[in-house]
């Protein structure tokens, strides 16, 4: 496992007031519940983080999510799992994921 890989046990899933569109060509994921300042925490996904987001479910740890990713993927396993860790820890900083006990 790349030494970038801080979370490689880790399960994460989505915050449930949390809804990902499909709107136009784009990916976006949208708070359904809160103040409307929760708009602030709209995100775009492009494929690679799409493809993430739909595999944070609490059943995956991130060390399979890595995998799959290099499946899918014509990237190296480096700049993956900095990558994934990078997008892992700006869901985590936006509150659109939660980490599963």
């Amino acid at each position: 496992m790349p030494k970038h890989l801080e979370h490689q046990k880790t399960k994460f899933t989505q915050n449930a007031d949390i809804v990902r569109r499909a709107i136009a060509d784009e990916i976006i994921l949208v708070p359904i519940r809160g103040e409307l300042a929760d708009m602030q925490r709209l995100f775009a996904l492009d494929e690679t983080s799409d493809f993430i987001w739909q595999r944070l479910d609490g059943n995956r740890t991130v060390g399979e999510i890595h995998s799959a990713i290099l499946n899918h993927f014509d990237v190296a396993a480096d700049q993956a799992a900095m990558d994934l860790n990078d997008f892992i820890q700006a869901l985590l900083e936006a509150d659109l994921i939660h980490e599963v006990a």
